[in-house]
């Protein structure tokens, strides 16, 4: 109980000093949260190195029999175990208790100076060499108030100050050190408090100015969630008037790709398509605009993990999806087809929207079992013109249907056969179509014999199987024709398997979001203007 009471008061402790001031508004309050985020990246650092600085500085001074100049060690022995301990015990306790990190930001004058001046003022009196010894206690002393600039926090420094300033005054005085050294010492550690307000001051600035340039105001982005050659993607907030915040994910080409007319266009595209679509398993497009030099794109936040990331954890860890979780992912990307491909447009004529370019990164899974296909950065529409020049195949060569290699007219089923490739290669954790060279890849996707993936995997539901098989058809009008058709052809196992399918994909989830966050590649825009000019790669040998 003690314990938890001690925790709690330094959670309070660190909340009191998360910022300098009250922040005003709800885009203020988010920058001030994100600098406080980046100094708790540091914090866990710094506690690690002060950690290892006292434990090395107690090995090296315990066994010192003598030193030039002192004629008594132990206040440095025995200050140095104790501070070890102390950083030890404050390591392990941001390590994990997050929310305390705060508390060790201020850790420079809760730790380090007083116990640090400490020990220097007591064997400050024991030293013969009055220069050497006061030369080293006010160059770790200064050491430490720089150190509390990890803090971003003006007040922190503030503190920390005028206790180091005291305690190398006290240390000069019983050092027997020139009045004129010490005024020169008390000056130097003065301004090297001032230089530390300044910095801050500067990084603060820094910080705040780069995320409020952003999107013109409205959006303040976060973390980067996805990079590419071309775009990059983050985890921001919207924050217009009157406190409201919303997550969103915005997508954002890069300043050098702006002036691209077709990268331009392709972006426009998606948002108009993404627009129009409002579906549990479809993620939504919210906002398209420019800012500056740049173009941008606000999505609906799916807070979780791409399949792509996910069969790549799971092909390291030697596992293989769970037949329910796998059921499920089949149902719901099949109703996202189902409703993608018969979508209608204002006057109620059919929009015959094609993906074109389904594959598992652009399928995201959201930590509560959601399944939603993203990116229509080179879908087709009917009641749009076509972006794709004669002979040029946009999307993935890997997850292309033979009709979408040849440049021929694509329909609902080319998605279908998408999604058997990404069935086939979350049932079995193997690629399909994983040759070596882009020729010998097409040559796959035209000519192999469609894949049955109980071939793989013999405990999968023989239905399955079926349908997926049914998928891989490369004549499409063998294939199963719709979504719908998928469901319907499932339902039976759909139903037998849903919620104890949804419970597992969410446990797969949360096992991979364990692991330390990367920024994951952007599929669709990395890629959209790679061409692939199908009737030159048939004529290769």
């Amino acid at each position: 109980m003690q314990s938890s009471r001690a925790v709690g008061a330094f959670e309070t402790i660190s909340t009191w000093f998360s910022s300098d001031a009250e922040p005003k508004g709800a885009a203020k309050g988010l920058l001030e949260r994100i600098i406080v985020e980046e100094r708790d990246r540091s914090v866990l650092a710094v506690c690690r190195l002060r950690f290892l600085f006292g434990t090395l500085n107690a090995l090296v001074v315990f066994p010192t029999t003598e030193l030039e100049g002192h004629t008594a060690l132990w206040p440095s022995r025995y200050g140095a175990v104790l501070y070890a301990v102390l950083a030890g015990l404050l390591l392990l306790l941001v390590q994990f208790k997050p929310k305390t990190r705060g508390f060790a930001a201020f850790a420079p004058a809760f730790l380090d100076v007083p116990l640090v001046g400490t020990i220097e003022y007591v064997q400050a009196q024991y030293t013969t060499a009055h220069g050497i010894g006061a030369a080293s206690s006010v160059t770790m002393l200064l050491t430490f108030l720089l150190l509390s600039t990890i803090a971003l926090s003006r007040r922190v420094i503030l503190i920390v100050a005028p206790i180091t300033l005291a305690f190398i005054t006290a240390i000069l005085s019983t050092g027997q050190v020139p009045w004129v050294v010490r005024g020169n010492v008390i000056v130097a550690t003065a301004g090297f408090a001032v230089l530390a307000l300044v910095l801050v001051a500067k990084i603060r600035r820094l910080v705040t100015a780069s995320r409020q340039r952003d999107l013109l105001g409205k959006y303040v982005l976060g973390e980067r969630l996805g990079a590419g050659g071309m775009a990059e993607v983050f985890r921001a907030v919207y924050c217009p008037e009157g406190g409201f915040e919303r997550t969103v994910a915005v997508k954002r080409i890069l300043p050098s790709w702006a002036n691209v007319p077709e990268l331009v266009a392709l972006f426009r595209r998606e948002a108009e398509l993404g627009a129009r679509l409002a579906h549990p398993n479809v993620v939504q497009v919210l906002d398209f605009g420019s800012d500056g030099d740049t173009y941008f794109l606000a999505m609906e936040f799916v807070d979780g993990i791409s399949l792509g990331r996910l069969l790549k954890h799971l092909h390291r860890e030697q596992k293989k999806i769970p037949v329910p979780a796998l059921l499920w992912l089949t149902q719901e990307l099949a109703a996202a087809l189902e409703y993608i491909h018969t979508r209608r447009d204002a006057n109620g004529a059919p929009l015959n929207l094609v993906h074109r370019d389904l594959n598992p990164p652009n399928i995201l899974l959201s930590r509560v079992g959601e399944v939603k296909i993203a990116d229509f950065g080179i879908a087709r529409s009917a009641d749009r013109p076509s972006l794709t020049q004669p002979g040029v195949m946009r999307g993935k060569l890997a997850y292309a249907a033979p009709e979408q290699a040849m440049d021929q007219p694509l329909d609902a089923r080319t998605d279908l056969f998408a999604l058997g490739i990404t069935l086939y290669e979350s049932a079995t954790g193997q690629r399909l179509f994983g040759q070596q060279s882009e020729t010998e890849m097409l040559r796959a996707v035209l000519e192999n014999a469609a894949e049955n993936p109980a071939a793989a995997r013999p405990e999968l539901p023989a239905v399955f199987c079926e349908a997926v098989h049914a998928l891989l058809q490369r004549e499409p009008s063998k294939r199963l024709q719709s979504g719908g058709a998928l469901e319907e052809k499932l339902a039976a196992e759909f139903r037998a398997h849903a919620s104890e399918g949804r419970q597992q994909l969410i446990k797969l989830i949360s096992e991979v979001g364990k692991e330390a966050a990367s920024v994951e590649p952007i599929p669709s825009l990395s890629t959209a203007l790679t061409e692939t000019v199908t009737r030159t790669a048939l004529k290769q040998p």
